[in-house]
């Protein structure tokens, strides 16, 4: 990929990488991301070129990574890009980072992709939890992510399906939940959002998002 080549080499403590929209070159070798790394960030039409060299950029055993953010329009990768990058070896790594946070877009999913995504072992402290244009977010799902978010701080599921019962679900499973995106949640009833508020959430709720 342009600008990556031998990246470790010359950033071996970069602790931060954003890649935006724009022209991509698949590397004829293998590149590696800096150990260091803590947040990656990638942007766009970028992600078609990331996820088919993912064979060659070697984005595992980032055991340090705590931020993952992955924004696409469409669906350029799978859920297995989120698995292949918080994969390690166990053999090698004892000391692993547990992600802080982790954002995606990803309209093209399945419900059962987002449970087994959330019971991965390294966001079982995740604080920031995004899943943005994903309507397969249903009431089962914000069960999951209760169960596997309880130190959630703020949560993001934008034109999900979750109704009121979800969001109860959450609000009492998640103590530490302080802020709630639900914008374009035709589903969820403004008693749910008055009693949420109630609670001392922050919940944005907006129709017309």
């Amino acid at each position: 990929m342009h600008g990556l080549h031998n990246i470790n080499q010359r950033c071996p403590s970069l602790r931060q990488l954003e890649l935006h929209r724009g022209k991509v070159h698949t590397p004829n070798h293998a590149v590696a991301l800096p150990l260091q790394l803590r947040t990656l960030t990638v942007h766009g039409s970028l992600l078609a070129s990331f996820t088919s060299a993912l064979r060659l950029l070697d984005v595992q055993n980032l055991v340090h990574l705590e931020s993952l953010i992955l924004m696409e329009r469409g669906a350029a990768f799978t859920l297995d890009t989120v698995q292949c990058i918080l994969s390690y070896d166990a053999t090698k790594y004892t000391n692993v980072t547990q992600l802080v946070t982790l954002k995606l877009k990803y309209p093209c999913c399945e419900p059962h992709q987002i449970v087994d995504l959330l019971s991965h072992p390294r966001l079982k402290d995740l604080q920031h939890l995004g899943l943005l244009d994903t309507p397969a977010i249903n009431d089962h799902v914000a069960a999951v992510i209760a169960e596997h978010g309880k130190r959630l701080k703020t949560l993001q599921i934008p034109y999900s399906k979750i109704t009121g019962v979800g969001l109860k679900k959450l609000v009492l499973a998640c103590p530490s939940l302080a802020a709630i995106d639900l914008n374009g949640c035709r589903d969820v009833s403004m008693d749910a959002v008055e009693w949420a508020r109630e609670q001392g959430l922050s919940v944005t709720w907006n129709m017309g998002a």
